[in-house]
């Protein structure tokens, strides 16, 4: 996004710009590849109910990539519960653990 920061005439879609901005810096600031245009974002989180409800307590809903590896695009984010995503996000931690030791098992044979 670049130019002049976009203006809305309600809330709930300020919230979402803002919401958006911070994601994207977020993102930047981790050198994580960010694919998502402001459009996209808004369609994710086109429901109010769902975006008020977004936070860091397990009763609250996130967006997170699928797989860790690939940049922040549609194809690869998805909005879920906080407990489903700390769940999804372990079992990718055991898969790469596992991944490792293959490979380190592999080597010493």
């Amino acid at each position: 996004m670049r130019g002049a920061r976009p203006r809305f005439d309600n809330k709930f879609d300020t919230d979402r710009l803002y919401a958006y901005t911070r994601a994207k810096n977020q993102a930047n600031h981790r050198k994580e590849p960010w694919n998502l245009t402001l459009e996209q974002w808004f369609e994710l989180w086109d429901n109010t109910t769902l975006f008020y409800n977004r936070g860091t307590a397990n009763h609250n809903v996130v967006l997170t990539r699928l797989d860790p590896r690939r940049p922040w695009d549609v194809t690869n984010v998805k909005i879920m519960a906080r407990t489903h995503q700390q769940r999804h996000r372990d079992k990718i931690v055991r898969e790469r653990r596992q991944e490792l030791k293959d490979k380190m098992y592999a080597v010493l044979q």
